[in-house]
């Protein structure tokens, strides 16, 4: 059997856009990045079972059904697939962009008061300068 070097490579392929999804400077670059790295973690896992395939003792490995079954119920794995699998055959957007947001619940009771507070550049201000009143 030859040796298992064409899954790892299409694996570091895969982990070099992770990398680069760290360094993206746009959301659009990161999704890019995204799919790139579904499509090459996919691959990989494909050239390892299109690899063993060819192994007799494969066929009868203990271990494979275990490790089908965890694929498939694994929460992140199970992700990872579907995602990869609306991305390559999907004509809807797999991701979307909106505009962030902020949300303050009270800790007490169903009302919240706020005076006097500003968020500039993600630094919260508040005015001691002005009164504050608290219920």
């Amino acid at each position: 059997m030859q040796p298992i070097d064409k899954p790892w490579k299409q694996l570091r392929k895969a982990e070099s856009y992770i990398e680069k999804m760290a360094t993206a400077s746009s959301l659009g670059e990161y999704e890019e990045y995204w799919k790139e790295f579904l499509h090459n973690l996919e691959r990989s896992w494909n050239k390892l079972t299109s690899h063993l395939k060819r192994s007799p003792k494969y066929q009868g490995w203990v271990e494979r059904g275990k490790t089908e079954k965890l694929i498939r119920q694994d929460q992140l794995l199970s992700y990872l697939v579907n995602a990869r699998g609306a991305e390559e055959h999907s004509v809807a957007d797999i991701s979307k962009q909106q505009p962030g947001g902020i949300g303050i619940n009270p800790a007490f009771g169903n009302s919240l008061h706020i005076n006097n507070l500003e968020i500039n550049n993600g630094q919260i201000h508040i005015d001691s300068n002005q009164p504050t009143a608290v219920p």
